[in-house]
Order: C-alpha cells, then structure tokens, then sequence
C-alpha cells in the first residue's frame, strides 16, 4: 500500500518522536541505575551543575569494563554538586595514572544536595548504595569521602543491608562528631570572651552568623555532639556591640544529641573506615605567651595575608582564618586547672579528634590540646585505620596544595615509621592495600623520614 507524502512526513516525524522517546527512556532508566553518562562528570551541562539534585544521583567516570575490577564510588563534601567533577578531578587523574589503581579500580561518583537535611539524603544515599552494589555484579563497594560525605556514608550505612554491601570507606576530615564551629551560640560565646579588638569581634561575630544563614544543615545536623563533655553551661550572653556577639549557650539546647546518639549504635561497622585527619599550626597561636604589643605589631601582616584574602573567598585563606577561630573555642572549665584549649588542632573545619571518629572514652580522656598529645592517640582509635597530617588543611586533601608552603612530604603522626608521601600517595597506597595488611602498596614509594626532616621550611620539630 502506498502512502501520500504527507503521510510519509508523518510516519517519519512520529519514528523520530518514538525513536528520542526511547532513547530518553533508556537514558533515564540508566541514570536511576547509577551509570548515568558514558563520559567523565565534567560533561553535565552547565545549567544542570547550577541546579540543585533531587535525589542521590549515580555517575560514572568513564567507559571502561568493570569486569575483574572493584567500584570504588567518590562522594562529595559541602557545594561539591555545583563544581565540575565534584572537586575530584585532580585526585582521580593522579589515581587513574597509575597502573595498579586501574586495574583494581572502576570510578563512580554521586552527586547530592549537600544543604538538604542528612534525614532526608541519608535514605536516598542507602537506595543509592544498594543500586550500585546491584548493577555492578553484588561486588563490594569501596567509598571515598570528604568532610560532609563521610557524614552522609554513615547515616547510610545505619542501615544493616547497606553496611554488609560496603568492604571500605575512606573519609577525609569528616566531622564525625559535628564541629564546634557548626553550634552557633558556642561559637558567638567564644567571639565573646576572646580579648580582641572591636572591630575584629563584630566582623568574625556577624560573618559567621550570615554564613550559617544560608548553611543552616550544617548547624542543625554537624553541631558539636559534646561526647567529649568540654562545652561550658554560659547561660545567656551579649555583647554591647550593636551587631556584636551575643546568644544563650547551653549542653540541654546546643549539644547535638542526635549525632551522639548515633555515634553510640554498633553500627555502622567502624573496622571497615580508614579516617584521615590534618590540622594547621599557626605559628602565632602557639605563642600563648605573645604580648599585646606583639600583636598589634603583628596585625598589619596578618590583616594582608589572611583576613583580606578570606574575605575575597580565597578558601585556603578562609581555613587558615577558621583555624585561628576554632583554636580560641571557649571550653568548660575545671576549677583546679586553667582554660583548656581542646580545639587547637583541626583542619579549619574539623578538630582532629572528630575527624579521626574517636569513641567517647577517647575523646573525654584525650584533650589535644598541643602536638605533643597527638602520640597519645595510638592505640585510643577504634576504627581499621587512622592517620593524622600535620600542617594540611581541609582541602589539602583534594587538591593537594599545601596552605603554609611546607613541603609536600608528610608524615603520618600516628605511624612516623612509615616514612613520608604526598597526600595522593598516602591515598593511592591505603586503597590498593589489602585490609589487614601493613604491606606498603605497589606504586607507592615512600621517602624516608630522616631524609626530609630538613627540607620542611621553619618545622624543626616536626
């Protein structure tokens, strides 16, 4: 039978519609599956990285076989959905050059709403655990983490079906016990006691309380748990600055009894975690004993090389700001002992002891207040690995740069024996070792310790 050539025109359009709807179907049933596109993240249009995800959305990073390999699944931290490859470019390229990593490893990635409450992604997260773990065969899956998504792993691995499709989850600087600068009135007290020039306390006061406005998650789900019982009963408290400092601090309003109630389940299976925790030494916060006149006569420098570039958004700039911040948290006091500083060791945004996931004896019993307590630590960690960095900050970890212009050999100061790597070295030999094993990976070269021990500028007594 034949057909005029309007009707043919039709038959045409209406294959074409059926052919795109299709292919639109199957594109979207792929997504849902967790292999959404065939090439790498940084392909996502434009319009789409601006927008907010709905749900825990599944990518892969390329498309190579995953057959006789592991998914090894890389989750974001805070704003990683509104960046091209989610801040994990610069690592994966260093992984994916190495030989030994791609024939282990197949990438995927998740993309999540990072100012949605963790009640409601931690689900989603768990449907999105259990997916992957699906399509790729039933094999385990490997996680790494930063900060806010180690966060999110935990919650969903709450789940039992989840924590058993799980063999590993790298974290790095994930505030496992919230942060102090996360709970807002601790936060606006300690601005508040902390002798300081007026002008000084009013920015630090209304810039943290602006910020926090519009990251209201991280004040709701990250507030310190108080599993270390260090924050102070202040009652209420303003300051005579208009816009100043003020608010009404105590343990039954302000500590975060969700997170220490979670932190206590058996689950998930901490044996499984490998935590990473750095901290940044400012040299001028070690000096306790600094006159006011030195620091006046200091100001002027560390107005240009810290406040200015803080507030123009440089974010290493900003870590080392939070840093000098979170060292002068205000903490609750003995009465035979003077002010404990608990908090001076942190990234900028996790203290050291949240980071590392450190069980509730450990915290009470560890206050670490200065380096030298850090040793203290070995043998206290209840988790299958930690290892702790010294002078990185929060984004050190993923980008690799080094805010006080130290050398790029680290140690590990809870295993000094091992001798010094890079970061993405250190991250490269803890995923291609087995668990268990204290074997040093293939393709990971360690420097020996004594021979870098000089060529970190200024650290003698590192």
């Amino acid at each position: 039978m034949y057909h005029s050539e309007a009707h043919n025109r039709t038959a045409l359009l209406a294959f074409a519609l059926s052919f795109i709807i299709i292919l639109s179907t199957g594109f979207w049933l792929d997504a849902k599956a967790g292999d959404a596109f065939g090439a790498e993240p940084s392909i996502l249009p434009r319009t789409k990285i601006k927008h907010k995800p709905m749900d825990v959305e599944l990518y892969r990073w390329d498309d190579a076989s995953l057959v006789g390999r592991k998914p090894l699944l890389f989750v974001h931290g805070l704003h990683g959905e509104g960046v091209a490859t989610f801040h994990w470019k610069k690592l994966i390229d260093t992984m994916q050059a190495n030989k030994d990593f791609q024939n282990t490893y197949k990438i995927y990635l998740v993309r999540y709403n990072t100012q949605a409450p963790l009640a409601v992604t931690g689900p989603l997260c768990q449907k999105a655990l259990l997916d992957l773990h699906k399509i790729t065969g039933g094999k385990p899956v490997t996680i790494v983490a930063l900060s806010l998504g180690g966060n999110l792993v935990q919650q969903a691995m709450m789940a039992e079906d989840v924590d058993k499709t799980v063999s590993r989850v790298m974290t790095f600087g994930t505030p496992f016990h919230g942060s102090p600068l996360f709970t807002l009135n601790w936060f606006q007290y300690s601005i508040y006691k902390n002798p300081s020039h007026l002008w000084s306390r009013l920015d630090h006061s209304v810039a943290h309380r602006l910020y926090f406005d519009r990251n209201i998650n991280l004040t709701r789900d990250l507030k310190w748990d108080n599993a270390d019982g260090m924050m102070p009963d202040a009652g209420s408290f303003r300051s005579r600055i208009p816009l100043g400092p003020r608010g009404d601090l105590s343990v039954a309003a302000d500590a975060n009894f969700a997170l220490y109630k979670m932190n206590s389940k058996p689950l998930p299976d901490k044996s499984k975690f490998i935590t990473y925790a750095g901290y940044l030494i400012n040299s001028f916060n070690k000096r306790r004993a600094t006159t006011r006149i030195e620091s006046h006569m200091l100001m002027p420098y560390f107005f240009a090389t810290r406040t200015v570039p803080a507030h123009l958004a440089f974010e290493h700039s900003v870590l080392k700001m939070l840093n000098t911040e979170m060292s002068r948290v205000i903490c609750k006091q003995d009465p035979k002992a003077p002010t404990v500083r608990a908090y001076d060791l942190n990234d900028g945004i996790s203290p050291l002891t949240s980071a590392l996931y450190l069980p509730e004896n450990a915290l009470k019993t560890h206050i670490l207040g200065d380096e030298s307590s850090v040793k203290e630590l070995r043998g206290a960690t209840d988790v299958g690995l930690a290892r702790v960095f010294r002078n990185i900050d929060h984004l050190t970890f993923v980008d690799g740069l080094h805010p006080l212009f130290t050398s790029t050999s680290l140690r590990d100061e809870l295993n000094p024996e091992a001798g010094k790597r890079t970061i993405f070295e250190w991250i490269l030999s803890d995923l291609l070792t087995e668990p268990g094993s204290s074997e040093v990976a293939k393709g990971s070269k360690p420097e020996q310790a004594k021979d870098q021990e000089s060529q970190v500028p200024g650290s003698s007594n590192i």
